[in-house]
């Protein structure tokens, strides 16, 4: 489990600091109070927010493509990531289609060896990212900080399931459910 962790977190590493993309800075926005409106107005997103445009771009590589994993992080104000990784696969394909979303500064693709661990999530998330938080801090993370979430369904019991891994440990919920997953 720690290698396939460590491969995971190095690829989204590797991919967000290749972007050199940084969130704009807008003066005055920082005095509304509001870290929400602060993070949503950096074009910071959750999740399944930019789910449907990386959907298009793997559907457009492979008409069969679906969602096998999403990587953020690490978190910012109102539990939003600005940049998420999406892994799409497509039946028996080596190759897996990779779309990077910069927040609202748009998105890039390409195509990598596929993860042998990684299969299509076999129902769509209920749960979104922001929400999967939220979860975790009721559950002892500290609110504010998290380093990566990702959701998949690599583990024993093939659910997709939402990954936190934060300084006080790991948390995991039921992403149909968002029940904590001890």
């Amino acid at each position: 489990m720690p290698s396939r962790l460590l491969r995971l977190l190095s690829c989204a590493v590797l991919a967000l600091a290749g972007c050199g993309w940084a969130p704009p800075q807008r003066p005055g926005l920082a005095a509304t109070g509001d870290a929400g409106m602060l993070a949503r107005s950096a074009g910071v997103l959750t999740a399944l927010s930019g789910l449907a445009a990386a959907e298009r771009a793997a559907l457009a590589w492979d008409d069969r493509a679906r969602l096998a994993r999403i990587v953020g992080g690490p978190m910012m104000s109102g539990y939003m990531v600005h940049d998420w990784t999406y892994a799409f696969v497509s039946g028996k394909r080596p190759r897996e289609m990779v779309v990077l979303q910069y927040g609202e500064q748009g998105m890039s693709t390409r195509v990598a060896l596929r993860d042998p661990e990684l299969e299509a999530l076999a129902d769509r998330p209920r749960i979104d990212s922001d929400q999967a938080a939220a979860v975790a801090v009721r559950q002892g993370m500290t609110p504010g900080r998290f380093d990566v979430i990702r959701l998949d369904q690599v583990n024993p019991q093939r659910r997709a399931t939402w990954t936190l891994d934060a300084p006080e440990g790991t948390f995991r919920l039921d992403a149909r459910t968002g029940l904590f997953l001890p």
